[in-house]
């Protein structure tokens, strides 16, 4: 009896795999005489030939990049209880944009025990100008069980590859001096680099004596673009005895890429707070 499951994964992609189950009719008309029923019994026994199946897979890298080598450890088992399967090949075929690192894309293995298992690695790799999605690698077993047959099996590993990360942004300049009250308006400029969309991309101003408008929201930006924003920062002195003198601050940059994963950059500067009559000649009181 053969059982197809159909279905879809997180990216909407359409999948499927089939299931051979074997059921035994037990009272069904015999052939014949005594000899007929013994041939049938043999018949039958003959069909129940072990099934070797793709048990698990998992990859070198939890989360793989496109244009990044990665190992893929496959695990196979004899689902046979009696009988083991000798003289199996397997055979990898990777599907659109991923590749096959190596020599070749086999692997032989003499002799699976029943009940048995085995694992193999290939090394691969998803084209650096790949999308980001899910990818699939055939996994094909050509094998013989003990009485000489041959049989075959195929199954199918399926990566999720996504698009590096790179941005650039441009330092913030950030004056030398700022007089206490003065406000000053601050340019951000932030590059898409990669493959992939950045999204809610901001950046927040921390140091002491000085207050932001707000958050410098710049935006969602497209691959090979670029985007600018702005803040104003006010000086409103430092705290203690002393309103003036030399601040240290940071300035931090927020980011998502397509799968939702929040990133940060920073960049620090230094300034100093001077008194608004720094720049007259008049006597201190």
């Amino acid at each position: 009896v053969i059982v197809t499951v159909s279905g879809q994964d997180e990216a909407g992609s359409e999948i499927s795999q089939e299931f051979t189950v074997y059921v035994t009719i037990t009272d069904g008309k015999k052939a014949g005489g005594t000899e007929g029923a013994q041939e049938g019994e043999e018949d039958t026994m003959a069909k129940f030939a072990p099934k070797v199946m793709m048990d698990s897979y998992q990859f070198s890298r939890k989360k793989i990049l496109c244009g990044e080598k990665f190992t893929a450890k496959i695990t196979l088992r004899n689902t046979s209880s009696t009988e083991p399967v000798k003289n199996m090949m397997v055979s990898v075929n990777p599907g659109e944009n991923v590749e096959l690192l190596g020599r070749t894309g086999s692997s032989y293995v003499q002799e699976l025990a029943a009940g048995g298992s085995c694992d193999l690695s290939f090394r691969f790799r998803v084209n650096a100008s790949a999308p980001r999605g899910q990818y699939s690698v055939g996994v094909a077993m050509d094998y013989a069980d003990a009485r000489g047959g041959t049989h075959t099996a195929e199954d199918a590993m399926k990566v999720s590859a996504e698009q590096p990360v790179q941005i650039q942004i441009s330092p913030v300049s950030v004056p030398k001096t700022i007089q206490l009250g003065e406000t000053v308006e601050l340019l951000t400029q932030v590059m898409n680099l990669g493959k992939g969309k950045l999204y809610n991309v901001r950046a927040m101003l921390e140091a002491e004596g000085l207050t932001s408008s707000g958050v410098a929201f710049i935006g969602d930006v497209e691959a090979g673009t670029s985007m600018a924003g702005s803040m104003e920062i006010t000086a409103e002195g430092l705290t203690g005895t002393n309103l003036y003198g030399a601040t240290q601050g940071k300035i931090t940059f927020y980011y998502a890429d397509e799968v939702g994963n929040e990133m940060t950059q920073e960049q620090t500067f230094e300034t100093d707070i001077l008194s608004p009559l720094s720049g007259e000649n008049e006597e201190e009181p």
